[in-house]
């Protein structure tokens, strides 16, 4: 356990998972109070790991209307608060460790309304699923999916609602939704929103991995293609961190698959702390200009916090010929399983070929 005084107050870090908050008592917006040690030997500010989360106190100014749940348990080195509030006003997101007040803090606009919708623009594709069904239009089209996707009506919104489990120990479950975009494109942005579900915690410590999203050419596994893979990797019952793969020969070697590496990897992705609410995600994948170069990237974020991006190495190159992607999947198979029956919701679903010029 850290001691009162080894906690730094200018290296740790207070941040959010939305920027605009409804002031309607309902929306969440979550906290996540990152500790750094304030001595060591090299200079360098360390980690706190392993501590009582109740010694970490999150406040909100003004607190008129805010209802704060603070952090509990022992957790590794971020601590992890919700607030709701009732009142519209721009507050101030503050928190103190082991009796010490941390630096920085994180500034949120309450009374924002709804969730932002996704910015304008000129998307070649979109859908709302209205009529509570799927709209392919202009050479978008939806491919195969099973039983466990849907178009449904939820919380005023109509959405895509991908089912997993209950699974028994041991087994696995899928819900996938595949699409093909209908144009090779060697740029891409992509955004919705993600409904988590209340009652999210992952069954099983091994196998950790559950599928979020992957983009490819022409088939999900020729080799020489370029294909990426975004997972949700269990880091503990309730929450998950975002992984990263990259396939094809691309990448150092024939076949190679590599796996994050040195890539951006966010430990808090989706998480019971994220639980019951909305979140915005947007993507962001560009090929390499040309062969050996090393400037694509993949990329993404959860509402204003990115989540994961790509070593700044890895060739996106195909020696197939295929630089392009043109299909790929939403969510997929859940090897860390559920064992109660788990519903994520999806809705306003966007497709551009150039620059939305998204805000933060």
């Amino acid at each position: 356990m850290p001691r009162i005084g080894s906690v730094s107050a200018d290296q740790s870090q207070i941040s959010t998972d939305v920027s605009v908050l409804a002031a309607d008592g309902v929306a969440v917006c979550t906290v996540f109070v990152s500790l750094k040690q304030e001595r060591q030997e090299d200079g360098e500010p360390l980690d706190v790991s392993g501590f009582d989360a109740s010694k970490v106190v999150v406040s909100v100014t003004p607190s008129t209307g805010v209802v704060i749940t603070q952090p509990t348990g022992t957790v590794t080195t971020t601590a992890i608060a919700t607030f709701t509030s009732t009142n519209a006003a721009t507050v101030s997101v503050g928190a103190t460790a082991f009796g010490r007040t941390i630096t920085g803090n994180a500034s949120v606009v309450v009374g924002g309304g709804a969730p932002p919708e996704p910015d304008p623009g000129d998307p070649f594709f979109s859908d709302d699923f209205a009529g509570t069904q799927k709209n392919p239009a202009d050479g978008f089209t939806y491919n195969s999916t099973g039983s466990r996707v849907s178009v449904v009506s939820f919380a005023g919104f109509n959405c895509l609602r991908f089912r997993y489990g209950p699974d028994a120990s041991g087994a696995d479950s899928s819900a996938e939704q595949r699409f093909n975009m209908g144009r090779d494109l060697s740029e891409l942005w992509l955004e919705y929103y993600v409904y988590i579900p209340s009652n999210f915690a992952l069954r099983a410590d091994f196998p950790a991995n559950n599928k979020f999203l992957s983009l490819w050419p022409t088939s999900y596994s020729t080799v020489g293609d370029t294909y990426v893979v975004t997972e949700f990797e269990r880091n503990g019952t309730d929450t998950s961190r975002a992984r990263i793969l990259g396939y094809g020969d691309q990448f150092y070697a024939n076949g190679t698959t590599i796996r994050g590496g040195d890539a951006v990897m966010n430990s808090n992705f989706i998480s019971a702390a994220r639980a019951g609410a909305w979140h915005r995600i947007r993507v962001h994948y560009k090929l390499a200009s040309g062969p050996g170069e090393t400037d694509g990237v993949y990329e993404g974020w959860l509402g204003d916090s990115l989540m994961w991006r790509s070593r700044t190495d890895w060739v996106f190159w195909s020696t197939g010929g295929n630089n392009f992607v043109r299909n790929g999947y939403l969510f997929g198979w859940a090897n860390s399983g559920y064992t109660d029956e788990t519903l994520f919701h999806l809705r306003n679903l966007r497709f551009y070929d150039s620059d939305p010029n998204w805000s933060f």
